[in-house]
């Protein structure tokens, strides 16, 4: 069967030439896909990339800084990418026209922001740059590897410029502290002599100390005697000042004293006139004396003081009324607070019964007007009742009458006698109810409104018309009782007590608008408050006149103590006048003598007077000098304690001033050494420019390779050839007659047939495909794995798509699609990379297994047993899918003996 099947194969040019072609799709596909993109990296230097340069020199430390122009410089070198140094128009058109995969622009503050670095506040440089991804997405990641790569170059450069200046201003700090350490050493030198300056200094500040100490001890009685002194020149002075005035009064009023001794001694021959007329009266005779008016005043004292302080009989004293009168304006106070509480009541409680009076009759004004509009509302609604159910009563006797023409009409047509005898009496109970209800309601109008004061007596009339009429007159009528003259009508009696609230309430709580027309117009509440008020104003008095009371009856009884005492004294008294007029006329005869000395007394005065006039101006000049002396001792005394705090200062902080000399002599000494060390480490340090290429590129990457990929080719080459394998082996099921039956008698002789075929094409398809890619120029690590990989895949895939055919036809070739479709990312990305759900899927597709063996082959690098495990799993495959052949032949051979047309 196995002949047969490549005699057929041999006998169609068609099935012929198409085995040809498929063996040779492998070696095609991968040869047109792999020469394409063989080594697109290497040729990134035709990729053109716009580089447009705004930047604008500056400076930095005096030197130019111009990174834009530098880098430009660099760029037109580099062949990594197709620089084009263009202008933003053109390149921005060039962006747009597809023309430049990217636009890299230095913005104009590019080396000024470079300069900077020494700021407070750097600033960041920033290059941008502008891709098109959509032109083609690998342009645009070489793109940002470009900027990446030149932005690093700009860095270093800019970080070489900055290391250059830098090391230059250590140079020059160096040998400033160079200088520095020169002049250290100079300070070191002073610092000694001023330690032993300042020793010199301490011991005399100690003498001057000691001096002024004795100084300040004498200086204190200073300020004490000088001020006495000073005070007994101003008493002096004023003592002097006043003689002088005194004597010049006394010179002036001499002429006076001329005229008042004659004036005094005419006084004198007088008062010895009136004190006889006095001493007449004093000592005189019946009620006209002195004697008998004091008697008098004292009887008339003695009378009061009994009233004040005793009391005449019944009648109290006045301190006791005074106390039962502050005690009933204390009992007074103590009601009317109590009226004013019980009166004030609650005015803002939720319960209208804790109200006070003014508030409470308010409130019960407010709901007796709401009464009072409620029983109008209701004699209202009563009148108009009382008229309806009158028309009712007259519609129902209208209505009745024709009720009764009607019946009676209607019984005179009933044949029957005793029906008719039966309608009859019960119509007559219908009408006597009517007649009977009507007379109810008509009964009501004979009653009088004297049967409204007695309804006793006129029970007989009474009906719901009566009750009704009684009800409106009680509540309706304006009449009132002859006796009492109130009103019987409750409308009426309703209407007066609202009307005596409303009045009652009116004064109790009169309006806003009442105070303002009479200020004195008081509410109830204030009333009461200010008649509170008055009681305390009144208590308050009271009080005063209450504490008072003992003094009164004390100043009485000492009135009267004292007129007694006078009354006694009286006669002692009149003796006294009696001497007192003896004495004025030896007064008068005393001054009649002064009188006539007064021109000599005149002459002495103005001598005294001119004296004293020298000795004044005398003390002034004194008493000048001594309060100018005084003045100036309080400055000098103060200087003299201020001398005296600074040298103990100076005495307590000369120990300090030593020892921070010699801390200073120690520190410069210090200070000098360490800046000389400075200065020859700086110097000893030798700052190149390879020293400031190493700070701006104080790294460098080394790449060394554990296997060499030489190009992308070599790297996809994997996945291209077993991509290349399985497409052709899909296209040779899905064209070669598989599942057709060619007169097999057995499963085993369909197998042979279909596998012998099967294996044939593969075998040819791994051989030309390797070999004519070994003739193209793949390099290749290991020749043998390289072809067995090849065939082994070959073969795997090749009896997986021949089961699938068999078992599902063109399905199963869907499913190899399938398969193969899922293979393709893990052939050019990394696993880690894809998609979590393919990752997984990774693992059961042949591909998989196959790429690792050919990458292992071409370049190397894969783990032995990652080879072996992609080798077993593909044997497996192999060796599943042969034995899943069998059942798949048995099926399709019993399908065909079922349906032997088909």
């Amino acid at each position: 069967m196995i002949k047969k099947e490549f005699s057929n194969i041999f006998h169609s040019k068609s099935i012929m030439l198409l085995i040809v072609a498929i063996v040779l799709i492998p070696f095609v596909y991968s040869f047109c896909f792999l020469t394409s993109a063989w080594d697109p990296y290497g040729n990134t230097g035709k990729v053109p990339i716009a580089v447009v340069n705004h930047d604008k020199p500056t400076h930095l430390q005096g030197k130019l800084v111009n990174v834009g122009a530098q880098t430009v410089a660099k760029l037109r070198k580099d062949n990594q990418l197709g620089w084009h140094i263009v202008s933003a128009q053109e390149a921005a058109k060039g962006l747009k026209d597809n023309k430049y995969y990217t636009v890299v622009t230095i913005p104009e503050n590019f080396s000024k922001n470079a300069a900077t670095v020494l700021n407070l506040h750097p600033k960041q440089m920033k290059l941008t740059y502008k891709t098109n991804g959509s032109l083609n997405y690998i342009s645009e990641v070489m793109s940002q590897v470009g900027a990446d790569k030149l932005n690093a170059q700009i860095r270093a450069n800019v970080t070489n410029a900055f290391a250059s200046t830098l090391f230059e201003q250590v140079g020059n700090i160096g040998k400033q502290i160079g200088t520095a350490a020169t002049g250290a050493t100079q300070i070191s030198d002073g610092t000694v002599t001023l330690d032993n300056g300042v020793n010199q200094y301490t011991v005399g500040v100690s003498k001057v100390h000691n001096g002024i100490q004795t100084m300040k001890v004498a200086a204190s009685p200073l300020s004490s005697g000088v001020k006495q002194l000073a005070d007994g020149g101003n008493q002096l002075k004023d003592g002097t000042s006043q003689v002088a005035n005194g004597l010049g009064q006394l010179q002036g009023n001499i002429p006076a004293l001329s005229t008042g001794v004659n004036k005094l001694d005419d006084g004198s021959h007088q008062i010895k006139g009136g004190l006889s007329d006095i001493n007449n009266q004093v000592n005189g005779t019946g009620d006209s004396d002195l004697t008998g008016g004091v008697q008098k005043l004292t009887d008339g004292m003695n009378q009061l003081n009994q009233s004040v302080n005793f009391g005449n009989g019944s009648d109290p004293s006045l301190v006791s009324a005074v106390e039962q009168l502050y005690d009933g304006v204390g009992q007074l106070q103590t009601g009317l607070k109590q009226f004013q509480t019980q009166t004030l009541g609650d005015n803002n409680s939720a319960d209208p019964t804790k109200y006070g009076l003014a508030k409470g009759t308010e409130y019960i004004t407010n709901k007796m007007l709401t009464l009072q509009k409620k029983v109008n509302d209701q004699v209202s609604a009563l009148k108009l009742a009382t008229g309806l159910l009158k028309s009712n009563v007259s519609a129902a006797k209208s209505n009745q009458a024709t009720a009764d023409k009607a019946m009676e009409s209607a019984v005179a047509g009933i044949t029957d006698p005793d029906q008719k005898a039966a309608v009859e009496a019960a119509w007559k109970k219908v009408t006597a109810a009517q007649d009977k209800m009507g007379t109810v309601l008509d009964n009501g109008k004979t009653l009088t409104n004297d049967d409204a004061k007695n309804p006793l007596g006129a029970m007989s009339k009474i009906s719901a018309m009566s009750v009704l009429n009684l009800v409106v007159y009680n509540m309706d009528t304006d009449e009132t009782d002859p006796e009492t003259g109130d009103p019987n009508g409750l409308q009426t009696a309703v209407g007066q007590f609202a009307d005596g609230l409303s009045t009652m309430n009116v004064q109790l709580n009169p309006s806003a608008a009442a105070k303002a027309k009479d200020p004195e117009t008081l509410g109830f509440d204030e009333g009461v408050a200010k008649l509170v008020d008055g009681s305390n104003q009144l208590k308050a008095g009271l009080k005063k006149v209450y504490q008072q009371r003992g003094t009164l009856a004390s100043g009485v009884q000492q009135l009267t103590d004292g007129l007694n005492s006078l009354n006694v004294k009286a006669p002692k008294l009149s003796s006294g006048v009696t001497q007192l007029l003896n004495g004025s006329g030896q007064l008068s005869n005393g001054l009649d003598q002064l009188n006539g000395q007064v021109p000599t007394l005149a002459s002495g005065v103005n001598k005294l007077a001119d004296g004293s006039k020298q000795v004044d101006t005398g003390a002034g000049q004194l008493s000048d000098g001594l309060n100018q002396l005084n003045s100036k001792v309080p400055a000098l005394i103060d200087g003299v304690n201020q001398l005296s705090d600074g040298t103990t200062q100076l005495t307590d902080n000369s120990g300090a001033l030593t020892d921070g000399t010699s801390q200073l002599k120690d520190g410069s000494k210090k200070l000098a050494d360490g800046l000389t060390d400075g200065y020859k480490q700086v110097n000893n340090v030798k700052l190149t420019k390879a020293t400031a290429k190493m700070f701006a590129e104080p790294s460098k990457d080394v790449q060394k390779r554990m296997t060499t990929v030489p190009n992308y080719g070599a790297a996809l080459a994997p996945y291209v050839l077993a991509l290349a394998l399985f497409i052709a082996i899909i296209i040779f099921n899905f064209t070669y007659p598989m599942r057709r039956h060619d007169g097999y008698k057995s499963v085993a002789e369909w197998f042979k047939a279909k596998i012998a075929v099967g294996t044939l094409v593969a075998l040819a398809m791994a051989l030309i495909e390797a070999t004519l890619m070994l003739v193209i120029g793949l390099p290749i690590d290991h020749l043998a794995q390289f072809y067995g990989m090849t065939i082994l895949f070959a073969l795997s895939a090749m009896y997986l798509t021949q089961m699938l055919n068999l078992a599902f036809g063109g399905v199963g070739i869907f499913i190899a699609l399938g398969l193969l479709t899922m293979s393709g990312s893990g052939g050019l990305f990394p696993a880690e990379t894809i998609s979590p759900l393919y990752e997984t899927f990774q693992k059961f597709l042949p591909m998989t297994y196959a790429i690792n063996g050919f990458r292992n082959a071409i370049t190397s690098g894969i783990a032995s047993a990652t080879v072996a495990e992609s080798v077993i799993i593909l044997i497996v495959i192999g060796l599943v899918s042969i034995a899943l052949m069998f059942p798949a032949i048995k099926y399709l051979m019993a399908k065909l003996d079922i349906e032997p047309t088909k």
